[in-house]
C-alpha cells in the first residue's frame, strides 16, 4: 500500500510504501505535528476562544470516528487485520486534511484581523456605509468594536470572527455567516472551509436558534449603551 505522508515540516511530501499498520503510525506523527502547530499558533497570536472550542469539537469527533471503526471490527486492531488498518489510514488522512483546513482558517483569519485593525473605520458613518443592512450600525464605533470581542464564541462566524447576522449551519454541524461562507465556497470550491468536505448551498440550513440569540444579545447591548 502506498501513502503520501504529509511530513508537515518538509517542503515536499514524500511517497512512502509499506503495510497499512505502519503507515498509520506515520500519519499519526503528521497529525501530532499539525496539532502542535495549531497549539503554538494559538498561543502566539491569542486567537478567539471560538477556535479553541471548534478544535475541541473536531478532536472529539475524530476520536469518536476511530472508536466506531474499532467497534465495527470487534476491536480487532491487530496488525494482521489489514482491512481495519487500511480503513484507519484512510480515516486519518481525512482527519489530517480537516486539521490542516482548520489551521488554514485560523491563520488566514488572523492575518485578515490584523489588516482590519489598520484599515478599520473610525466613525459610525463609515461603518454604516460599509454595511447598511447590519443591525449593528445603530451602535457607536467604539461600542461596535467591542461587541464582537464581548460576544460569546458561538455567536461568531469562524471565518471572519464577526458576530453572526444571517447564520446557516452545514451538515458538519458548523455555523457560518451565510454570505461569508458562500463567498469562501465560490473562491475555494464547493467545500466546507474547515472540514474540507463537499458542500453545496442547497445543504445550508438557517440556524434560527442562533439568530434569535444574537438578536437578543444585540438588543441587550444596545440598551446598555443607551443607559451609559
Amino acid at each position: 500500500m502506498n501513502f503520501i505522508s504529509l511530513l508537515f515540516n518538509d517542503t515536499t511530501p514524500k511517497t512512502i510504501s509499506g503495510p497499512s499498520h505502519k503507515l498509520g503510525k506515520i500519519i499519526s506523527q503528521d497529525i501530532h505535528q499539525i496539532k502542535v502547530k495549531i497549539k503554538l499558533y494559538n498561543e502566539s497570536t491569542g486567537t478567539s476562544p471560538l477556535y479553541r472550542h471548534m478544535y475541541e469539537l473536531l478532536d472529539k469527533d475524530h476520536a469518536r470516528q476511530i472508536s466506531l471503526l474499532q467497534k465495527r471490527h470487534n476491536y480487532n486492531v491487530a496488525a494482521s487485520n489489514t482491512a481495519y488498518h487500511d480503513q484507519l489510514v484512510a480515516l486519518k488522512r481525512v482527519h489530517a486534511n480537516e486539521l490542516l483546513g482548520f489551521l488554514d482558517v485560523m491563520t488566514n483569519n488572523y492575518t485578515l484581523g490584523q489588516v482590519r485593525k489598520v484599515f478599520a473605520p473610525t466613525t459610525s458613518s463609515d461603518i454604516s456605509n460599509i454595511d447598511k443592512q447590519s443591525t449593528r450600525t445603530s451602535f457607536s464605533s467604539s461600542a461596535l468594536s467591542s461587541i464582537d470581542d464581548n460576544a460569546p464564541y458561538y455567536m461568531l462566524d469562524p471565518i471572519s470572527l464577526d458576530i453572526l447576522n444571517d447564520p446557516v449551519i452545514t451538515p458538519s454541524g458548523i455555523t457560518y455567516e451565510k454570505a461569508t461562507l458562500i463567498e469562501c465556497m465560490q473562491k475555494n470550491g464547493n467545500k466546507d472551509p474547515i472540514t474540507k468536505k463537499p458542500l453545496t448551498t442547497a445543504e445550508l440550513a438557517p440556524n434560527l436558534a442562533i439568530k434569535d440569540v444574537v438578536r437578543d444579545f444585540l438588543e441587550d447591548a444596545h440598551h446598555r449603551e443607551l443607559d451609559l
